[in-house]
């Protein structure tokens, strides 16, 4: 009895559930919804626009991809209502206080106002919040370079697996060639990656 007892909670501690935050309609991460990742069985939450990310409750990993619209360079040229543009900009400051109390990883384009506003570390800066890596998004088989900030918080440094380029063979394209779906969507081995560094939450 003790053994089955040793056995149930050895499996329990190897759980691990991490939210994706923002996710799109129809979302890479639908794949992994249920994964066998080493040792750890992970449950995948997903939040999209059916799912309102601000009902996140805390209390898991989390993997946040806010709307990027109002955050990046091109952001002054973005025709959106008034209201839209509060609570789309809340959403974004929501989900860099998501990762950092619950641990996890934010991403943003490269030179985001999002990291300047919230503070967040940035050019090799390590504090008590995390620490952002820059991170091509080429490198997992994406149509565009797309430089890309990753924030992560409660994650170790030096746990995270280093980055090999991948070799997808696809052409790169200008993004005026790109639909707006094709921009914005998560490359299948960069979702799989974050996923594997948010199960190193501490």
């Amino acid at each position: 009895m003790a053994e089955l007892c040793n056995t149930v909670c050895m499996q329990e501690r190897k759980k691990k559930r991490i939210a994706i935050l923002c996710a799109q309609r129809k979302s890479i991460y639908n794949h992994f919804t249920r994964l066998q990742l080493n040792s750890h069985l992970i449950d995948i939450e997903i939040y999209d626009k059916k799912r309102d990310a601000k009902t996140f409750p805390g209390g898991m990993a989390v993997i946040a991809h806010p709307p990027c619209r109002l955050w990046g360079k091109l952001s002054q040229f973005t025709k959106i209502q008034p209201l839209l543009r509060i609570e789309e900009k809340e959403l974004g400051r929501f989900c860099v206080r998501a990762v950092i109390e619950n641990g996890g990883i934010l991403e943003q384009p490269f030179d985001s106002e999002l990291f300047h506003e919230m503070n967040l570390p940035i050019g090799g800066v390590v504090n008590s919040l995390g620490f952002t890596l820059e991170i091509p998004q080429r490198m997992f088989g994406h149509y565009m370079i797309k430089n890309t900030w990753f924030f992560f918080s409660k994650i170790e440094h030096s746990e995270i697996e280093p980055l090999f380029p991948a070799i997808h063979g696809k052409p790169l394209k200008s993004i005026q060639r790109l639909s707006h779906k094709q921009r914005e969507a998560t490359p299948y081995s960069l979702a799989k990656w974050l996923i594997r560094q948010a199960v190193k939450v501490k």
